[in-house]
């Protein structure tokens, strides 16, 4: 790998790919989030099946309702990774994604489980996160997240 975003585009790719494939299971995904909570609470190794069955369904779900576009989504990846930089994840590594995807998981079963609309970012912004901390963990563990990113994504 050469830079951050090939990185991201091949793992994002993946997801793509097999969530092409897939029946909706959201069930699934609050079992994977239940999962890295509880290995997050327990100090237990944290489940990378998790990590990627969550990307897998948020991708198949925004592909459901009309919202995935993948190039655009490794744009957007990689211009909120040029804004927040390597340290806020370095700084907890997997289990500040796996709190991260927590947060998303909770804050999607309260709008799905409630009337209205949200008050802040779309509920397609939601699942767009839980994809990106996805992918951001596959790449820690595949010691690519530290790579540069592109010169285009830089901010100056």
């Amino acid at each position: 790998m050469s830079n951050w975003r090939t990185a991201a585009a091949d793992i994002v790719d993946s997801y793509s790919r097999i969530s092409q494939r897939l029946a909706d299971y959201p069930d699934g995904m609050f079992f994977c989030a239940k999962a890295l909570a509880r290995a997050v609470r327990d100090r237990d190794e944290l489940p990378s099946w998790a990590f990627v069955t969550l990307g897998v369904e948020a991708c198949h779900h925004l592909r459901s309702i009309g919202a995935w576009n993948q190039d655009e989504f490794i744009d957007l990846l990689c211009s909120k990774q040029a804004d927040y930089g390597h340290d806020n994840i370095n700084a907890f590594g997997l289990t500040g994604v796996a709190v991260r995807i927590n947060d998303k998981m909770a804050r999607l079963h309260n709008l799905i489980n409630k009337a209205g609309d949200p008050r802040n970012e779309t509920l397609v912004d939601t699942w767009h996160d839980i994809v990106g901390y996805s992918v951001i963990a596959q790449m820690l563990y595949n010691n690519t997240f530290d790579l540069p990113l592109r010169e285009d994504y830089h901010n100056d």
